[in-house]
């Protein structure tokens, strides 16, 4: 099942009651005809502590920096062909791998050189997030970018973070905002 959020502010998916130690967020995404020249969608993963600060520049993976500091988190590639007539990509976390200090991990999807090229979210045709818990299972959740984030080039998907038990959480949210993986770095990076 797809999930809307333009009628919801977010949706959660309990990893721990489903079992899950491991999880893989794939993004895949069409692009309108008028925008598909050169319309290129990274996603990476943003590891945050309690001050909302990476932990070090490791904790930012990307297509530059494919494993987290301590090697929970995976950018499985950067795949700029299609896939069954859509593009992806594809992460997996390793929640038991996690550093005690990461509270958040944020999935984020921007465009790749959004400006230059004058790309923004409204020119994709569709964009879908999956939650899996191997990387070509079954769906566990899935939910599309919302029409109210056209405006921005980038947009924050998901949140994973323990609740109060201390069992990991996915939270489907749609945050789109603008400036792509250097504007993650200058919200996030305090060093």
């Amino acid at each position: 099942m797809t999930i809307d959020l333009t009628k919801r502010t977010s949706q959660l998916v309990d990893l721990g009651s489903l079992g899950l130690h491991q999880v893989f967020v794939r993004f895949r995404w069409n692009a309108t005809p008028a925008g598909a020249a050169q319309l290129d969608c990274d996603l990476s993963a943003v590891m945050l502590t309690s001050d909302h600060a990476l932990p070090g520049r490791e904790y930012f993976v990307f297509y530059n920096n494919l494993v987290s500091g301590d090697g929970a988190v995976r950018h499985l590639g950067d795949h700029r062909e299609a896939i069954g007539g859509a593009h992806g990509e594809l992460i997996q976390i390793d929640l038991a791998r996690v550093a005690p200090e990461v509270c958040w991990i944020l999935v984020v999807v921007s465009i790749h050189d959004a400006a230059e090229r004058d790309q923004l979210l409204g020119d994709l045709q569709s964009g879908l997030t999956t939650l899996h818990g191997t990387p070509n299972g079954p769906i566990l959740h899935a939910h599309a970018i919302p029409s109210t984030a056209e405006h921005g080039d980038s947009c924050i998907l998901a949140r994973i973070s323990p609740n109060a038990d201390g069992q990991w959480t996915y939270e489907a949210v749609a945050e789109p905002f603008v400036g792509g993986l250097s504007s993650i770095r200058t919200m996030y990076y305090k060093g």
